[in-house]
């Protein structure tokens, strides 16, 4: 399971998901949820829309949450821009958090393909 938990959407984003989800069609045991910190809904859905079109989402559910923090229980740090874990069974793997500006696409293509692993 790959958890991508972010307050901007950008290309890196895109490339990431896009990545993701082709690695779904050859891997069905491999499932992958954005979710998506916005401050409006609204303004929220339409981002999302965006991304699932521009990335060709087909595997991949995206979620908005509205509220900074975070959903509970995921402890995500407040300064981090984009949280991605990942988990098998019960126990977190992979727990990586990037401040602004930092998640490139040098680093999309390093997670994706970590990901894919899974």
């Amino acid at each position: 399971m790959v958890c991508v938990i972010t307050r901007t959407i950008n290309g890196p984003l895109t490339s990431l998901v896009k990545a993701i989800d082709a690695s779904i069609v050859k891997n069905q045991k491999l499932k992958c949820f954005v979710v998506y910190l916005a401050s409006d809904i609204g303004d929220g859905s339409e981002d999302l829309r965006q991304l699932a079109e521009k990335a060709g989402l087909k595997h991949i559910p995206l979620t908005i949450f509205d509220d900074a923090k975070g959903p509970g229980g995921y402890d995500i740090a407040p300064k981090a821009d984009m949280t991605i874990m990942m988990w098998s069974g019960s126990k977190v793997k992979v727990n990586h958090a990037y401040l602004a500006g930092k998640f490139t696409e040098e680093q999309a293509g390093i997670v994706a393909l970590e990901a894919s692993k899974f």
